[in-house]
Order: structure tokens, then C-alpha cells, then sequence
């Protein structure tokens, strides 16, 4: 894949919908140039009114084939059934 070196998304404090106003969601985002900084920031400013509190994050890709993450799992969230 030929992806831009930093990414970022935009994350709301809920869903937009009435159903769900407490469900946090992250919204999706185009994978070339307009992931950049700036043009989240802009997305971050038009959607807070619509879903609340808004926040960017910059996603970051782990490049290792297998991915272990029980790791980075606490004791709690490794106990817990499926």
C-alpha cells in the first residue's frame, strides 16, 4: 500500500444520532493528501457542533506482519469472555 506517512482521523464524542448520543466514533478518512493535518483540523471545526467534542488523532500503522497485542492488554480485559 502506498499511504501517506502520517494520518489522521477524526474522533467524536458520539454518533450524531439520538439513538446513541454517549457512543464515541471515529470517523473515516481518505487515504492520500487530504489526511493531513490541516484538512483535520478543518473537519474537526465544521463537525463539532454536529457531534459534540471533537478530537484528532494521528494513526500509526504497526508494520510487523503478526501483531500481538495481548500485551497490550490489562489482566482485566484478558479475563473477560467473548
Amino acid at each position: 500500500m502506498n499511504l501517506p506517512d502520517e494520518i489522521y482521523i477524526i474522533v467524536c464524542e458520539n454518533d450524531g444520532t439520538d439513538e446513541n448520543p454517549n457512543i464515541p466514533i471515529a470517523l473515516e478518512t481518505y487515504l492520500d493528501e487530504r489526511c493531513n493535518k490541516n484538512e483535520a483540523d478543518h473537519r474537526a471545526a465544521l463537525m463539532g457542533c454536529r457531534y459534540g467534542e471533537v478530537k484528532i488523532g494521528r494513526l500509526v500503522m504497526d508494520d510487523e506482519e503478526i501483531v500481538n497485542l495481548t500485551d497490550a492488554m490489562t489482566e482485566e480485559e484478558k479475563n473477560q469472555p467473548f
